[in-house]
C-alpha cells in the first residue's frame, strides 16, 4: 500500500470530511448538499486520476487546494454578497432559475426543455447536479468550484508537457488557483469554469498532438472543442485556429504526411462550428463580425452604454466623466472607440485598448471602492508579466511546442481588445489566456532566482 492509499484509509481523513459535513448540515442545509456534492466529486476524480496513472502526491495536494480555495471563494461571495461588477444580478441569476426549472420538471419525469429557454447546456448541467442534491445556489457553486480544480489539474499537466519541473507546475497551479478573477467568476452560476477548463485540456491536447499524433487524442480534442464552441464560439474558433497553425509549423510529422495531415484535420475540425450553425470552420460567422460596423457596435455601444453610476455607491473621492472610469455594473468602460475614422486613429486607439486588455484596469480607472478588488490581480501582474514574458523567450529555444501557447493567449488577447471596452467583461474572459501565460513562468531566470532564494530562507527555518 503506497503513502496516497495510507492517506486516504487513515482515520484522520475519514474524520475530517464527515465532520465538516455533518457542521455543514446543522449550519445550513444546502451548504451541506453542496459539500456532499463536492466530496463525491472528488472521489469520482481521484478514482479516474489512479486509473490512468496520474495520481501523484503533488497532484492530488494541488487538486485539494484548488478544491478548498475556490470553494472558499464561494462560500465567501455568497454570504458577504460580494457582487463588484453587477451588483447583485447578472446573467446566474437567471441561470439559476432554469436549472430549478429543469430540476423540478426531470423530478416530474418530464425530460423536456421547451419553454425553459436555455441559451447552453450550463443551466442543464446545474439543473441535474440539482436533481441528485438540493436546487440551491451552494450546489451549483461547489460544482463550479470542482470543474474550477480540474482546470488546475489540466493547467499542472500543461505546464510538465512544457518541460518544467513538477515543483515548478505544482506553484504554477497554486498561483493560478489565487488568480483573483478565476475565483471570483467560478464562485457564481456561470458558464466560465466549463470555458477555462474546456480550453486548457484543449491546449494539453493541442501539445501531445504535435508531439506525437494519435487518433484518440485528436478525438479528445475534438470534442473538447465542440464543446467549448458551444459554450464560447470564439474562444473555441482561436483553440481551432491554435491546433491548424502550430500543428502545421511544429508537428513531428514526416513533412510529406504532414501536409496531407493537415489538410484532413482541418477539413474535419471545420465540422465543429457547423454543428452549431456557425458555418463550416467558422467562416460566415467570423466575416459577419469581422464587419466594422459590428466591431463598433459591440466596442462603442454593446458593451459602453451611456449608462450613469448608482448615486448611492461607495466613490474613491473622484468625480465621473473621463473616458476610462469605470462605473457599476454595464458602465465599467473604459470608453475607447474603434477608430475608424482614419488609420491613425485606428491604431492608436487598437494600442490602447489592447494595453488595458491586457494589464487593466490600472488603479487611476477605479471610480468605486468595490472595485479595488481587481488591484489584486494587476499589480501581481505588472511584475509577473515580466518574468512571463521572459519566459517565453526562453521557452521557445528548448520547446517549439510552446509557442501554440503563446498564439492561442495572444489572438484571444487581441479579440479582448477589438471587440470589448467593458473590464468587467474583460476580466471574465480573458481568464483562461492569464492562466495560459502563467505555464511560461517556470522559464524565467528571474523568477527561478527569486524561488531560489525564497527556498533557502524557508530551509533555513526548517519549512
Amino acid at each position: 500500500m503506497d503513502s496516497i492509499d495510507r492517506f486516504f484509509v487513515s482515520k484522520k481523513f475519514l474524520a475530517l470530511p464527515i465532520l465538516v459535513l455533518l457542521g455543514a448540515f446543522l449550519f445550513d442545509v444546502p451548504l451541506g448538499a453542496g459539500l456532499s456534492l463536492l466530496l463525491l466529486l472528488f472521489g469520482v476524480t481521484v478514482l479516474v486520476l489512479r486509473r490512468l496513472g496520474l495520481l501523484r502526491k503533488e497532484l492530488l495536494l494541488l487538486f485539494i487546494l484548488a478544491l478548498v480555495i475556490h470553494a472558499g471563494a464561494a462560500l465567501f461571495v455568497h454570504y458577504a454578497d460580494f457582487q463588484p461588477f453587477s451588483g447583485g444580478t447578472g446573467d446566474y441569476t437567471r441561470y439559476q432559475a432554469e436549472a430549478e426549472e429543469i430540476a423540478s420538471r426531470v423530478r416530474q419525469g418530464n425530460f423536456s426543455l421547451k419553454g425553459v429557454g436555455v441559451a447552453h447546456a450550463y443551466p442543464v448541467i446545474v439543473g441535474y447536479a440539482y436533481v441528485i442534491s438540493a436546487p440551491d445556489p451552494f450546489v451549483g457553486q461547489m460544482l463550479n468550484a470542482w470543474v474550477s480544480a480540474l482546470a488546475i489539474i489540466f493547467l499542472y499537466l500543461l505546464v510538465l508537457e512544457l518541460g518544467a519541473p513538477v515543483q515548478w507546475a505544482f506553484l504554477v497551479g497554486v498561483l493560478a488557483s489565487l488568480y483573483p478573477s478565476f475565483l471570483f467568476f467560478s464562485s457564481l452560476l456561470l458558464k466560465d469554469v466549463f470555458v477555462i477548463a474546456l480550453t486548457l485540456f484543449g491546449l494539453l491536447m493541442v501539445m501531445k498532438l504535435i508531439k506525437e499524433f494519435s487518433w484518440k487524442r485528436f478525438f479528445l480534442f475534438y470534442i473538447s472543442l465542440v464543446v467549448l464552441i458551444h459554450f464560447r464560439f470564439y474562444i473555441g474558433f482561436i483553440l481551432m485556429a491554435t491546433f491548424i497553425i502550430s500543428w502545421t509549423l511544429f508537428s513531428s510529422m514526416e513533412i510529406k504526411k504532414r501536409i496531407f495531415y493537415v489538410f484532413f484535420l482541418t477539413l474535419l475540425l471545420g465540422t465543429a462550428p457547423q454543428i452549431f450553425g456557425y458555418g463550416y470552420l467558422g467562416i460566415p460567422s467570423i466575416q459577419g463580425f469581422a464587419n466594422p460596423e459590428r466591431v463598433e457596435f459591440y466596442k462603442e455601444q454593446a458593451y459602453a452604454p451611456k449608462t450613469t453610476q448608482d448615486p448611492g455607491e461607495p466613490k474613491l473621492g473622484r468625480t465621473g466623466g473621463d473616458e476610462t472610469s469605470v462605473g457599476v455594473g454595464r458602465s465599467s468602460s473604459f470608453g475607447i472607440g474603434t477608430g475608424f475614422e482614419s488609420p491613425y486613429s485606428f491604431v492608436w486607439n487598437s494600442l490602447r485598448s489592447l494595453v488595458f486588455a491586457f494589464f487593466g484596469p490600472f488603479p487611476w480607472q477605479l471610480e468605486y471602492e468595490k472595485h479595488l478588488f481587481l488591484l489584486l490581480e494587476t499589480i501581481p501582474w505588472y511584475f509577473l508579466s515580466i518574468m512571463i514574458g521572459e519566459g517565453v523567450v526562453r521557452s521557445f529555444t528548448k520547446n517549439r511546442r510552446a509557442l501554440s501557447l503563446f498564439l492561442f493567449a495572444a489572438m484571444a488577447i487581441v479579440l479582448l481588445a477589438l471587440f470589448f471596452s467593458n473590464f468587467g467583461i474583460i476580466a471574465r474572459i480573458r481568464i483562461p489566456a492569464m492562466l495560459v501565460l502563467l505555464a511560461f513562468l517556470p522559464f524565467s531566470l528571474t523568477a527561478q532566482k527569486i524561488w531560489d532564494t525564497m527556498h533557502s530562507h524557508l530551509r533555513r527555518y526548517g519549512i
